[in-house]
């Protein structure tokens, strides 16, 4: 990687382009920031840009209170993104599996003036083949934009390309820093999903329908059991029951958004205590397992 940066800041600076193959070299190194190295993918925070990819403009209470770094450098109106979060969040459109339309978000149908539609790019496999460079050009400066000027209120899905469907040109949002945050965590922080569950779906988005199997494969519960103990178990209960999320417990929530909790757990829940911690793949894979046991992990009580 820091051969590549090298031979494209030699070539922009020597001015030497022969023919068609130069101009599609000029035209990569226009599309990277004028600062980029192997340095600055390398320094950044994953974790971070993992909050940043949730909701970026959240803002926390206190300090105990979990939140993205996101210095608006650009002194963006935040409650005008706030107000129309779903338009800007990048979860919305790749859902937090990052599998888009064809995860766990087959069935998130987009709502006039409320949310756009979810994209179809396959995101997981896109942080997989693509390089940090590649991925900071897409999200820095997409190939066709969403125009300034958009109004979310206007949005109707009906309408043919609206242009809430389109990604925003992050590099008028976000810093240099802070998009490499959120290469950094789609390539390295980021969990694969297919490593903690089954995903089944059934029709084509947004009328779709999803299923889970195997939720922990073949993970270790009574290892789970433990982590669950040490990190969790302090504000929500030993078996899950202390917090309400949204009318389920711990176990609950798992075993019906399986999708979610990878990021929850190891990003955080911004605007609360929940901080990020940090376990491995293969210790999500264990704590997954565990929460599948309803006897130890059970719902919360039917009123």
């Amino acid at each position: 990687m820091r051969a590549r940066h090298e031979e494209l800041h030699a070539v922009q600076q020597t001015g030497l382009f022969i023919g068609t193959a130069a101009v599609i070299l000029l035209s990569m190194a226009a599309a990277l920031p004028r600062t980029a190295s192997a340095a600055d993918y390398d320094s950044a925070n994953g974790v971070n840009g993992g909050m940043l990819f949730d909701k970026f403009y959240a803002t926390a209470a206190s300090a105990k209170k979990a939140a993205p770094k996101f210095s608006n450098a650009f002194g963006i109106e935040l409650s005008n993104i706030a107000a129309a979060g779903d338009f800007h969040r990048c979860k919305q459109c790749h859902g937090w599996d990052r599998l888009g339309s064809k995860g766990a978000y087959i069935s998130r149908a987009p709502k006039t003036g409320i949310r756009p539609n979810v994209s179809r790019v396959n995101l997981a496999r896109a942080a997989t083949t693509d390089s940090p460079e590649k991925l900071f050009a897409r999200i820095a400066s997409p190939r066709n934009p969403r125009p300034a000027d958009f109004d979310p209120k206007t949005y109707d899905p009906a309408t043919e390309n609206p242009a809430g469907d389109l990604m925003p040109a992050y590099g008028k949002i976000f810093t240099e820093a802070e998009i490499w945050d959120i290469v950094k965590f789609l390539k390295e922080n980021a969990y694969d999903t297919t490593a903690l569950y089954d995903l089944k779906t059934e029709g084509t988005y947004p009328t779709g329908s999803v299923s889970y199997a195997e939720i922990g494969r073949d993970g270790d519960a009574k290892a789970g059991r433990t982590i669950f103990e040490d990190k969790c178990a302090d504000c929500h209960g030993d078996d899950g029951l202390e917090i309400d999320l949204g009318g389920k417990s711990v176990g609950q929530f798992l075993r019906t958004k399986a999708y979610e909790v990878h990021h929850k757990v190891g990003l955080g829940q911004l605007g609360s205590s929940m901080k990020p911690t940090k376990l491995s793949p293969e210790e999500m894979k264990n704590l997954y397992k565990a929460l599948t046991d309803e006897t130890a992990f059970p719902g919360k009580p039917a009123n």
